[in-house]
């Protein structure tokens, strides 16, 4: 049990020395890798025995969202809308029971709005924030 407290704390001192003396692409790769990961573990969750296209979708839509957030933030709310017809799209033309797509696509969008928000948030916070407050970002001094 102390192990795992022990490489917590020294994991998250490491988190934060990288957030925030870390050049930004650096912190871009780490909040695209626990967005990934999130993702996925969030369909594997939801839909124990989903279908891999749906999940793989999710995972690629929630990335998609991250990276347009983070180096074109002005376009995050078109992506965000054009991304829940396509995931619709996949559950539609995917193979399946009809009974079963409803709750799929249900699973699947409140699933992305709820990732691809929360991230939205994350990014904004981690690429303009410590602007907005005046400190510096990025390993700039």
């Amino acid at each position: 049990m102390k192990t795992r407290i022990i490489t917590g704390l020294a994991m998250a001192a490491g988190a934060v020395c990288l957030l925030t003396l870390a050049p930004p692409v650096w912190t871009y790769v780490l909040v695209q890798i626990a967005a990934l990961l999130g993702a996925d573990e969030f369909c594997r969750i939801t839909q124990p025995a989903g279908r891999r296209a749906d999940r793989v979708a999710a995972i690629v839509a929630t990335g998609a969202v991250v990276a347009v957030a983070w180096w074109a933030p002005e376009h995050t709310l078109t992506l965000m809308a054009v991304s829940v017809p396509v995931l619709l799209g996949v559950v539609l033309f995917s193979d399946g029971e009809v009974e079963e797509m409803g709750t799929r696509a249900g699973l699947l969008i409140c699933g992305y709005a709820y990732l691809s928000f929360a991230l939205v948030c994350l990014t904004f916070i981690l690429g303009q924030g410590p602007e907005l407050l005046g400190a510096p970002r990025g390993g700039q001094y």
